[in-house]
């Protein structure tokens, strides 16, 4: 008599088969996944970097380097808003890293994003102060990833909240950060030499920005 089916024992099998494939292929998954979206938060600062470029050529006349954490400084409307505003980037997702899980509508009108100006170098000036061609612009933090950072924007890195053992890296794509530098080209930074050279070199790591937070020699 021919047999139908499958035995319970041979679909067991079958299932554990399954199931050993499927826990081999997970990691490589993650990874995958890992590494869009680090390449999608790249290209968000990307084109916010090409952004602020054609802001300051179409306001050169003015002497503006970069544009400020505000504009007017200290009194206006937040970076975010004005390049949206101004139309120099067409939709508020290329303020959004993909990584980002808070769960709050992105918009203009909420304000939220994940994307952290370094005060250091940005707040409060039109950056007619620094004239000097021979500060380390390429190798210091612009503007950076901070996604799931707080319920609201923040204005100042969480970095220096750090304390031994806090869960930083959290905050960031396996322990690297997306940076705009000062001379608006687009890389990485390790998340570890940003938390170590934004605060002090003793606990409790005040904020103080030295190394890749500020272009002045330490």
């Amino acid at each position: 008599m021919r047999r139908k089916g499958f035995t319970l024992i041979e679909l067991l099998v079958v299932v554990a088969i399954i199931g050993i494939l499927a826990a081999m292929l997970m990691p490589a998954l993650s990874k995958a996944r890992e590494k869009a979206k680090m390449a999608s938060c790249l290209n968000n600062l990307k084109q916010i970097s090409l952004a602020i470029k054609i802001y300051c050529e179409d306001y050169s006349d003015s002497g503006l380097k970069r544009i400020p954490s505000e504009m007017p400084p200290g009194y206006g409307k937040l970076w975010t808003y004005v390049l949206y505003d101004n139309g120099y980037v067409k939709t508020w997702k290329v303020f959004v890293c993909p990584k980002e899980k808070r769960r709050v509508v992105f918009s203009r009108q909420t304000g939220y994003q994940s994307y952290t100006m370094n005060e250091r170098v940005a707040a409060g000036t039109d950056w007619t102060a620094y004239q000097d061609v021979n500060l380390d612009w390429e190798g210091t933090i612009y503007i950076y990833c901070n996604f799931n950072f707080g319920p609201t924007r923040e204005y100042t890195p969480s970095f220096k909240i750090r304390r031994p053992g806090d869960l930083i890296y959290t905050l960031t794509h396996n322990g690297l950060v997306p940076v705009i530098f000062c001379d608006l080209h687009v890389g990485t930074l390790d998340a570890k030499k940003m938390a170590d050279e934004c605060g002090g070199p003793m606990p409790p790591y005040y904020y103080n920005g030295r190394g890749c937070w500020t272009p002045w020699p330490d």
